[in-house]
């Protein structure tokens, strides 16, 4: 099976999982005057509210106590609070480097010149209007980046913290490119595409596109209104809110597009707008069956600058909204996993105050929409007998990561076999559904906690052998607490074939005083994070994704299975490392066991190189180890880790297989 299919499959079914590599729960690291009280098994939401009073200047000093946040119209404890104040530079939200100072969190944007749609007569107002803003209103903790869209995205510089290089950017000459219906649904295709990229980083991103294009005038293509859906529904998983900024009369000169847009409602009425002209469109269902840029804005949770004659103050009051913020930390007590869109409504008690804030976020957790189906009573037959089910042959690997001593997450990385899944007619295609269900009994024969849902496959009818070749990624996790358990995973198809496996894993306690470590994972391969993002610090990244390593997303391996004298790749992470990382060098000792004897060991690693900070308590480690020497064979692989200046150890493990071929996976 060639590589591009494989891959094709695999990101198949990570985006059916709603996951991306570098995808990752919305959230940031904060902190509270008051103690954070934790919930065990229930994940934190973090959500950025602006607060505005009546003359649109943002309002300072709000408490937890002074709003009240609504999920799905039920009211929500508030646990943490932190306010993020552009004019002082300082923010609770500040992250220690490892060699010191800190990292605070600003503002995220992302500039693009939809130069397609832009008149040459305002090319250099809009270039020079951006440029100001960058000069006034980039500071050191934020981050921009800039691309030029003429029918197709071009990146011209990722997210940097550097103003000199976003300023050389915006200064690069425009290009121009005809538009149409086909251009405006490409754009949306780039503007998900660019969401995607965004997810992993921390905090609420802005995109501010610059167009004249503000509607799609007019034209439809039968795709459209589905590839509108999927990019707003990206950009609201991912924390992404859309700005445009419309230069000039859309329908005066250049414009081409007769009555001036924003003049007036959909129905002739008026439409609303700030003073200064900066309209704001408020749904798209007031728009009818138009999808727009503009409408994109609104139901991302952003506005339109149009029809005003001083773009600078339009910006300016734009920078104080998206740099004077508070982040509200709740965790939700729906107990429905269905990994539907919940909705957010945020309330303040003080008079004279609006606030703005996404519309809601996506649930993450591992969903369970087999409950109570047909499908669930023949997976959980299989899953209850002693004998492995062999018809669908499943295989996976859990690896554990703490979220705090309490709490961590299992994640299960399968593989499933596709010789025998049966495949049935498909609207011109063939395929099939395929039901998987994950369960965690604890030691007493409980259900700790589970997942299960239906994961749609269809293909055309030639590319079936190639199909039957390979096996299909599946990927998925449970949040458990400390202990012992029997983890289960089955997988049947529309025949009722089925596929079920077992292993047991223990979640050690995390030591009260010392540090501790996750699993030990192997890796089948990596690949490279976006460019847009691939640069950054990983302490900009949200860390919800615990195999982000550097600029690597690592892809764990399912056999551990591996050609001989091959380097393997690994990655753990380290928890409650002192107060000083900077002056703290553990050591890591490898060594190969083979039938109970030590058969391979290597020189002393030394790790603080190898760590990056995921945050003030937890580094992500990798050290690719080259066994050149060591014959094909099953080993045990232990790595130690001593703490430097203290006598604490830790040992991960794990076990692994080197073979004369390439398994090829």
């Amino acid at each position: 099976m060639s590589f591009k299919f494989r891959f094709i499959l695999f990101l198949l079914f990570l985006c059916l999982l709603g996951l991306t590599p570098g995808t990752a729960v919305q959230g940031a690291y904060a902190q509270s005057e008051e103690p954070l009280k934790v919930r065990v098994d229930v994940e934190t939401v973090t959500v950025d509210v602006i607060a505005l009073d009546k003359n649109g200047d943002p309002v300072r000093n709000l408490k937890a106590g002074d709003f009240q946040l609504y999920e799905d119209g039920k009211e929500q404890e508030i646990l943490s609070l932190d306010e993020v104040n552009a004019q002082s530079g300082s923010s609770a939200l500040g992250v220690p480097l490892l060699g010191g100072g800190q990292q605070l969190r600003g503002k995220t944007v992302f500039i693009i010149f939809d130069d397609s749609s832009i008149s040459a007569e305002y090319i250099k107002t809009v270039r020079d209007t951006a440029e100001r803003f960058v000069r006034e209103h980039m500071r050191p903790q934020d981050l921009f980046a800039v691309a030029q869209y003429d029918m197709s995205m071009k990146i011209i510089q990722n997210f940097t913290s550097d103003r000199e290089q976003v300023l050389a950017a915006i200064q690069r000459p425009a290009s121009s490119a005809a538009g149409s219906a086909i251009y405006f649904e490409n754009m949306l295709r780039a503007l998900d595409a660019i969401s995607l990229a965004m997810a992993p980083i921390k905090g609420q991103k802005s995109v501010l596109i610059y167009s004249q294009s503000g509607f799609s005038m007019g034209y439809s293509t039968a795709t459209l209104g589905n590839t509108y859906a999927k990019t707003l529904q990206t950009a609201k998983k991912s924390n992404v809110v859309f700005y445009t900024i419309s230069p000039g009369y859309l329908g005066g000169p250049g414009g081409g597009m007769g009555t001036p847009i924003g003049m007036s409602g959909p129905a002739g009425g008026p439409m609303r707008g700030a003073p200064g002209g900066g309209g704001r469109m408020d749904a798209i269902t007031n728009l009818g069956p138009a999808v727009t840029l503009r409408s994109l804005a609104s139901e991302s949770g952003g506005y339109s600058i149009f029809n005003s004659n001083n773009l600078d103050a339009e910006l300016n009051s734009f920078d104080r909204k998206i740099s004077n913020y508070y982040v509200l930390g709740f965790q939700s007590n729906n107990p429905k996993h269905d990994g539907s869109f919940r909705k957010l409504e945020i309330k303040v008690r003080t008079k004279g105050v609006t606030l703005k804030h996404k519309p809601g976020y996506q649930d993450r957790h591992p969903v369970d929409v087999l409950a109570s189906s047909k499908q669930e009573r023949a997976l959980l037959t299989a899953l209850a007998s002693p004998a492995t089910a062999t018809q669908l042959p499943v295989a996976f690997r859990p690896a554990y990561f703490y979220d705090s001593p309490q709490s961590a997450r299992v994640f299960l990385t399968a593989k499933i076999q596709t010789e025998k899944i049966v495949l049935r007619k498909k609207g011109g295609q063939i395929g099939t559904d395929l039901n998987v269900m994950g369960v965690a009994y604890a030691e007493d024969g409980s259900v700790a906690a589970r997942f299960s849902e239906t994961l749609p496959i269809s293909f055309e009818k030639e590319n079936e052998a190639e199909f039957r070749k390979t096996s299909l990624p599946y990927r998925n996790y449970f949040r458990l607490r400390p202990g012992k358990y029997r983890l289960k995973l089955a997988a049947s198809d529309e025949s009722n074939n089925l596929g079920a496996t077992e292993q047991p894993l223990e979640i050690p306690a995390a030591p009260e005083q010392g540090f501790s470590v996750s699993s030990l994972v192997l890796a089948e391969g990596m690949s490279e994070l976006p460019d847009l993002i691939k640069n950054l610090q990983a302490r900009l990244l949200d860390q919800n994704d615990p195999l982000i390593y550097s600029k690597m997303q690592i892809e764990p391996s399912v056999e551990n299975r591996f050609p001989v004298r091959s380097t393997v790749s690994t990655l753990f992470r380290i928890y409650n490392w002192p107060n000083r990382p900077e002056a703290w060098d553990p050591l890591a000792t490898v060594k190969l066991i083979e039938n109970g004897r030590e058969k391979f060991a290597m020189a002393p690693i030394h790790l603080k190189d190898r760590m990056s900070v995921a945050s003030p308590t937890e580094a992500v480690v990798s050290l690719p180890l080259a066994f050149q020497a060591v014959p094909a064979g099953k080993y045990r692989l232990l790595i130690e880790i001593a703490g430097s200046g203290s006598v604490q150890t830790a040992t991960l493990q794990a076990d692994l297989e080197f073979v004369q071929k390439d398994p090829g996976r």
